[in-house]
């Protein structure tokens, strides 16, 4: 909702993922600090530089 030509609801990030190997949580709390209310956080596994090929390397990337 707008007021006085300044947003005043929600900001949702729709689609967001957590990665480990990167900012983690900082990126989380940067959202927060910038004004942001909600996530929608979608998984993502842990695949290493190569994707899984068989089913015990697609539980391994989902165990985390």
């Amino acid at each position: 909702m707008l007021v006085d030509g300044l947003w005043t609801g929600a900001i949702l990030d729709q689609h967001l993922h957590l990665d480990r190997s990167n900012r983690f949580l900082d990126a989380i709390s940067e959202f927060t600090r910038s004004g942001g209310t909600g996530i929608m956080l979608v998984h993502k596994p842990g695949f290493s530089a190569a994707l899984p090929t068989d089913l015990d390397g697609y539980r391994a990337a989902y165990a985390d």
